[in-house]
């Protein structure tokens, strides 16, 4: 027995830390490790350490060609140990469309359900068996070009059950040219429009040395691991795409020293086609002149940008869409008390007294105002309707609106040499 202080970590339960935008999870198709990893268990973890207790480590990552460790290492180099990390790991057979299926209870609702409602980000990785046909649609593989709209009706179901994700999806293998891609930010709806896919992004960068260590399809993988890793380092309104914050490059750890895309191309020699899938709206690592090292061109989601005639907008980035499910759940949690409580209604209408409007609309602002002094917004306000019916339908209907923070993409401007001023 081993003498001395016996300090062990103690259990960690549920996030209280204020941040709990932060938690993650990621799916994976993988190998079992015999008597550590088990497919189909749900395991929560803190630390590489963690992954490694699992057997999970370099060597299985390329004796099996997945990409499995290398994602959860790229996680916790972004975001630092200590996050609550959700790993779920299935067979190799299951393709990355089923994975995201809602109507699959195996697979992402699983590890949504057994997470108790707290991943708040969840990212998808596929790991094609050996004898697996690759196929491409619009540039994309099929399975996971298949896969957008599943997600984005993963994320329905999320939020229809009170736990709203943000999901990235692993673009791995694309082929053919940026110009002949699908173009994410307009994907076509069927009949016709535009399919409004504004939860879910695909990510199509990679660690090219890294993948040059591997074979078959897992050399055609895409860093869905560090992007997640990088949305649990923001904060919730935060663009991934940072330039001062987020360098993806870790030279002391020989990580992300050369960028890649997921045909296994480096992004230097696809340089002419970079603007063209960041309009697109992928994902991927890239180099500004001037500045050292690589950061993700941008937040993207598989949807337009849309304003319209009141200056509604959509959810047209990761953090716009993630400040939202935040708002959802902050407004969520504090109007949960007031829910089937008896209130005096005007004896005159028969509808809620006005105290009592005034009261609900209360609640929802001081939530936006909590938010805003945390710098997630800037103000929001709610209204509530005085003639909901709490006497048959029992129902108090609200609209509640916020303005979120702005991002500088670009900076323009004139260069003139003057003889004086």
């Amino acid at each position: 027995m081993r003498k001395g202080p016996d300090i062990k970590r103690g259990d960690i339960g549920a996030n209280v830390s204020g941040k709990p935008f932060k938690t993650s999870g990621l799916l994976a198709t993988g190998v079992a490790v015999a008597g550590k990893l088990t497919l189909g268990t749900v395991y929560t973890l803190y630390s590489v350490q963690d992954a490694e207790s699992l057997g999970l480590n370099a060597a299985y990552d390329t004796s099996n060609n997945v990409v499995l460790y290398q994602h959860i290492v790229d996680f916790y180099d972004e975001c630092g140990a200590g996050i609550p990390f959700y790993l779920l790991v299935v067979a190799q057979t299951v393709t990355i469309d089923t994975l995201v299926d809602p109507a699959e209870t195996d697979y992402a609702k699983k590890l949504i359900q057994e997470g108790d409602g707290v991943i708040y980000n969840l990212g998808v990785a596929f790991n094609p068996e050996v004898g697996y046909t690759e196929t491409h649609t619009d540039g994309l593989n099929s399975d996971v070009r298949a896969a957008i709209a599943k997600a984005q009706a993963l994320w329905q179901w999320s939020t229809d059950t009170d736990r709203e994700v943000q999901i990235v999806l692993e673009g791995r293998g694309i082929e053919g040219t940026a110009a002949t891609a699908l173009n994410l930010r307009a994907i076509p709806a069927s009949p016709s429009g535009i399919e409004e896919n504004d939860k879910v992004s695909i990510v199509i960068g990679q660690d090219y040395d890294f993948a040059e260590t591997l074979t078959g399809h897992a050399q055609k993988y895409a860093g869905v691991g560090k992007a997640l890793g990088t949305i649990a380092a923001c904060e919730v309104n935060q663009d991934i795409g940072e330039v001062g914050t987020f360098n993806l490059t870790k030279s002391t750890k020989n990580r992300w020293k050369v960028a890649g895309l997921s045909n296994h191309v480096k992004v230097k020699t696809a340089e002419a086609e970079l603007d063209t899938y960041d309009t697109k709206g992928y994902i991927f690592a890239d180099t500004y002149q001037g500045v050292s090292g690589y950061r993700w061109n941008g937040d993207h989601v598989c949807a337009p940008v849309i304003v319209d005639e009141d200056d509604n907008m959509n959810e047209h980035s990761i953090k716009l869409g993630r400040t939202a499910n935040h708002v959802k759940r902050e407004l969520r949690k504090q109007l949960l008390p007031p829910v089937r409580s008896v209130k005096p209604s005007d004896p005159q209408t028969g509808k809620m007294a006005q105290p009592i409007v005034k009261w609900l609309e209360g609640i929802g602002d001081d939530v936006f105002d909590d938010l805003a002094a945390e710098g997630y917004l800037t103000e929001g306000r709610t209204i509530i309707d005085p003639d909901s019916d709490i006497q048959v339908a029992k129902e108090v209907l609200a609209d509640y609106e916020f303005v979120p923070y702005g991002t500088i993409e670009k900076i323009s401007g004139k260069l003139n040499v003057k003889k004086n001023f």
